[in-house]
């Protein structure tokens, strides 16, 4: 990594932060890193739980897109190569670095956005459980689960927040999901669906006060398709499993990763059939109906 005459090197990490002739500080992320820092909405106070070296905490504070951060991380030795980063680029008064585990590190009424970035995706939903008390106050949560997506898709419906955006993409030869999710009192209320879909009409052609092209009445055509995934178990098992904002949005990432599963899933089925065993059996018939599932959700993109 090269890094500019005069300018401090970001340390243990692969993060490249220059500063240019202006002074203004150009942080270079991973795409992934990136995509998080990304969703992260501009102008609030923002945490980062297990923040390892701080890159995406002075991103933000450097790019004007958090006015405070809590960098937080449970490991010692991170948190010390954090604390040299945030002293390398002043941002002592603007990075406050804690110690601790999850959200205990955090007080309710401290921070608008959460991101919870690299961990499981059960490890996830523990952390906002045991923090309930942050998440209710704040308004949004950046995620971006390494496994279990499906889980952590239930755990966000189960309550009542609201996923706004997701976004699927290719970082080293690897698939990851980020999403932003509403946990605001507005998540909990059924007009926001209906205003993002009358939002989108709008953005088609039709008019402001509730009305598609043809006369129909938007929000009740948001009602309607709202039941219509409170009642088919089978979409809503779709939407949990690939993320209904990716499928809605034809996400072209997500289509190459179904693809690439169900290829995988042909190899896998087939030798399993050459097993014998119950387990083979058992595990067959789910693998089976993650290709039914898959060409549900290929229909759908």
């Amino acid at each position: 990594m090269k890094w500019r005459m005069g300018q401090p090197e970001l340390k243990a990490g692969s993060a490249n932060i220059m500063a240019d002739d202006t002074n203004k500080k150009n942080i270079e992320l991973s795409l992934r890193m990136q995509t998080v820092a990304d969703m992260v909405q501009p102008g609030g106070r923002v945490c980062d739980i297990g923040c390892d070296h701080a890159f995406v905490s002075i991103y933000l504070v450097a790019n004007g897109i958090a006015d405070h951060v809590i960098a937080s991380d449970v490991r010692t030795g991170p948190c010390a190569i954090a604390r040299e980063n945030i002293a390398r680029w002043g941002m002592d008064d603007r990075i406050d670095l804690r110690l601790g585990d999850g959200l205990d590190t955090v007080k309710p009424g401290e921070t608008d956005s959460i991101i919870i970035a690299g961990m499981g995706g059960i490890l996830i939903t523990d952390i906002l459980s045991a923090g309930k008390t942050v998440v209710d106050t704040a308004k949004q949560l950046v995620l971006q689960p390494q496994s279990e997506l499906e889980h952590v898709r239930r755990y966000i419906h189960e309550q009542g927040w609201f996923i706004t955006d997701e976004k699927m993409l290719v970082d080293a030869g690897k698939y990851y999901v980020v999403m932003s999710v509403d946990v605001g009192e507005s998540s909990r209320n059924e007009e926001k669906t209906n205003d993002m879909v009358r939002a989108g009409n709008d953005r088609n052609g039709n008019d402001r006060n509730g009305m598609d092209a043809t006369g129909n009445d938007i929000a009740g055509i948001a009602r309607s398709e709202n039941d219509r995934f409170a009642h088919n178990s089978d979409l809503q098992e779709i939407y949990f499993k690939y993320g209904r904002r990716l499928l809605e949005s034809h996400s072209a990432v997500l289509k190459d990763y179904l693809e690439d599963r169900r290829r995988s899933l042909v190899n896998i089925i087939s030798g399993l059939e050459h097993a014998k065993t119950d387990n083979a059996r058992k595990r067959c018939l789910e693998l089976r109906h993650e290709q039914e599932c898959i060409e549900r959700a290929l229909e759908l993109i």
